[in-house]
């Protein structure tokens, strides 16, 4: 019977898609019962969103590694997804026994925080004694479940009892691993010294209260009271491990379960123009630290979000590459042959399920780092999707799309500035700079549609080269790229750059009008100007 049921969802079709919204409707019905059975005095009728991401970055870790343990003893990863989210419904069950036992008061449930012997202790009982509060009775409950099924279903396809055995034992470590992952960060805190790491408890709390996380928090000053702040600082904390952990346990879970899949996606990144968004991330966190003396580090935390922020952005990149690749497939049938969908080495469906995976990661990202990230990536996100999507489409029109290229650089930019940047008031970013950003890309991205002149002119769509000849069209966007060059000492009133500008100009004219023309020349003109107008204008 055990045995049907298994084989029943193994061999169910699951869309990307379905699977992504059934794990966040299973968590979010977790939410709501461990919301009204784990509570405090001081705890909000509704979570806010800081938690809610906290939760979920949780479960998601915690879902991953399960399935990768798994996969050690039975070799497809894709069944065992399945069969592990089709187990996760149990997660609803601590809350209610939790209620029964209780007669309707609940227990408060939270991370085991513990140190030396009383850590092994803990270890060895799942929380340790009294039952009640922290590991509550009915998390023992649920995980008693849960390893069972994983020994079971372990079983099931090796027949092989020790295996079982293994896996339970395993299984369990895992769980505790996740449950006491604070103690374990503050483990590693106290080789370094850093402070409250001999209290696991406050030891994240005291780490983010000593990073500038509250500049850039999410809730605005004054609208939460004191008594929750601890909590949020704590969410923030170990919201940026969860994030960059299961980050790593998806590119595992994806190199398992489809590893060409992975490699082709990433192979079709674009690295030169992910790299400028990075750049430009990078320039504007310099920008804030020179205008305003911003010490935007204040420990590690700092960094981690730091981090998160590029990650976010590569993710958001991905997104619009997606997007972009989906509704220009006939251009890219003529003019880049190699894009994956061309090739038929990923499929529309595959896409668009991972579309979905990288704007919620993206978003989610955003959230972790603050205000202005969240702003600069629906800035980001709107811009490129309107360049690329029906119905406007912009791509179509000349200048007016490269002008959208440019919203998208600024907004990185104003990431990385604001990043830095002590008060965040949109007033402190320099005028100069947006005008800067605004002109010089909407000028010099129009190098990227000499490459796809032939597939644009198939369908129809208007650029400057393919208004023109090939050998004019090219001449026109080689005067362009000279103009841009050329406008930064223009717009910078640095009469310092007029030389590298104009040797910068010189030499993109002529990679623009070389046969045979490639893009990556110019990208590396870019890269190399844009670090000798910083050294220039850094002195």
């Amino acid at each position: 019977m055990l045995a049907k049921i298994i084989r029943n969802i193994e061999e169910a079709e699951v869309l990307f898609s379905q699977a992504v919204f059934g794990f966040l409707g299973i968590i979010s019905i977790r939410f709501f019962l461990e919301n009204l059975s784990s509570h405090s005095q001081s705890f909000p009728a509704v979570p806010d969103v800081l938690t809610l991401v906290h939760y979920a970055l949780f479960y998601a870790g915690a879902f991953l590694s399960s399935v990768l343990l798994v996969r050690a003893f039975v070799p497809d990863i894709k069944k065992i997804s399945k069969v592990i989210l089709s187990l996760l419904p149990v997660m609803w069950l601590p809350p209610i026994i939790d209620l029964i036992l209780s007669r309707g008061a609940g227990y408060q449930m939270a991370y085991i925080f513990a140190t030396g012997k009383v850590f092994w202790m803990d270890f060895l009982t799942l929380g340790g004694v009294p039952l009640f509060g922290g590991v509550t009775p009915g998390i023992k409950i649920e995980m008693a479940i849960i390893l069972f099924g994983l020994a079971a279903y372990v079983f099931l396809k090796t027949k092989s009892i020790p295996r079982a055995v293994i896996i339970a034992v395993l299984g369990y470590c895992l769980v505790f691993a996740w449950l006491a992952f604070p103690s374990i960060i503050a483990a590693f805190g106290s080789l370094t010294g850093a402070q409250f790491a001999s209290v696991p408890g406050y030891f994240l709390i005291g780490q983010v209260a000593a990073s500038h996380f509250a500049v850039r928090a999410i809730l605005p000053p004054g609208t939460i009271s004191y008594s929750v702040v601890p909590g949020m600082f704590f969410n923030a904390g170990i919201s940026y491990l969860f994030y960059l952990l299961d980050s790593m346990l998806i590119i595992g879970w994806a190199l398992l379960y489809r590893p060409h899949f992975l490699k082709e996606y990433l192979r079709n990144c674009r690295p030169e123009r992910v790299t400028s968004f990075f750049f430009m991330i990078a320039v504007g966190f310099f920008v804030a630290i020179k205008i305003e003396h911003a010490q935007p580090f204040g420990n590690w935390i700092d960094v981690m979000a730091f981090v998160v922020l590029f990650l976010a952005y590569f993710c958001a990149w991905i997104f619009a590459v997606g997007v972009n690749d989906i509704v220009d497939i006939e251009i890219d049938r003529v003019s880049n042959q190699d894009r994956p969908l061309v090739t038929s080495t990923v499929t529309e469906e595959e896409v668009h399920s991972a579309n979905i995976f990288f704007l919620l990661w993206s978003f989610i990202g955003a959230f972790l780092v603050g205000y202005w990230a969240v702003f600069a990536m629906m800035l980001f996100t709107a811009a490129y999707y309107i360049y690329s999507a029906p119905p406007l489409r912009l791509k179509r029109v000349p200048l007016l799309a490269t002008f959208f290229i440019a919203l998208a650089s600024l907004s990185a930019t104003a990431a990385g500035f604001y990043f830095a940047s002590p008060d965040q008031l949109a007033i402190e970013f320099p005028g100069r700079l947006l005008l800067l950003v605004i002109i010089f890309f909407t000028l010099i991205t129009n190098v990227k549609d000499i490459k796809d002149i032939d597939g644009d002119r198939a369908a129809g769509i208007a650029t400057i080269p393919t208004m023109f000849s090939e050998g004019i069209g090219k001449t026109v966007v080689g005067a362009i790229v000279v103009i841009a060059f050329l406008s930064v000492p223009a717009i910078l009133a640095s009469a310092a750059l007029f030389i590298p500008s104009l040797i910068a100009a010189g030499v993109g004219y002529y990679f623009v009008i070389a046969e045979p023309y490639h893009e990556r020349r110019i990208f590396v003109l870019y890269f190399i100007y844009a670090i000798v107008v910083g050294i220039i204008l850094s002195r």
